[in-house]
């Protein structure tokens, strides 16, 4: 009896489930904006993967240069028109968003909005490759905080920073390798 069950019902929904995959693998390779995307995507990291082979600190002479055009809440170097300002903040937002994977996974909570610290227009010339973005979001490492406490907002404050390349359409990102998602406590 339970041989005859698993024939009648079970294997039909694995071969249904097995038929659904293969129509999602072959919708994605038939869909042209997706390929399309995808090889901006690959071509934008291939970029950025060069830079920062060939200028690791992004301000090489007569190749790789790097102008702070906005510094917290002071502009420098002509100002950041408000919907730029709107575009980075969404960025940063879907950004942000990836640390619930990766450093929030650890011993650190996160309160409040990201912050854009930084912009930089990443040049090669006097061609703009990328805008260097760095932002942060107030955060508590749960790892120092002292024995007993439960209250996460009694733990060590501080904020967790990263950096980022965005395309200069806005379209794609890629992490800095030299500037992933990291705590730094408050002195």
């Amino acid at each position: 009896m339970g041989f005859k069950f698993f024939i009648l019902l079970v294997l039909p929904l694995f071969t249904f489930a097995n038929a659904n995959i293969n129509f999602q693998d072959t919708y994605i390779q038939k869909n042209s904006e997706y390929q399309r995307r995808l090889i901006e995507h690959k071509k934008f990291e291939n970029v950025i993967f060069k830079v920062q082979k060939q200028c690791p600190n992004l301000n090489c002479q007569n190749t790789i240069q790097a102008q702070t055009v906005y510094l917290n809440t002071q502009s420098r170097g002509g100002s950041i028109p408000y919907n730029y300002m709107q575009t980075f903040n969404q960025r940063v937002n879907e950004l942000t968003q990836n640390w619930g994977d990766t450093i929030l996974e650890a011993d650190y909570i996160v309160t409040g909005q990201p912050r854009i610290d930084s912009i930089q227009t990443v040049s090669y010339k006097n061609k703009v490759l990328a805008f260097k973005v760095v932002y942060s979001m107030k955060a508590y490492s749960l790892a120092q905080c002292p024995q007993g406490t439960r209250n996460p907002y009694a733990c060590p404050a501080g904020r967790i920073y990263e950096g980022s390349f965005v395309s200069p359409d806005f379209n794609h990102a890629v992490i800095d390798s030299n500037q992933v998602a990291r705590f730094y406590r408050h002195n």
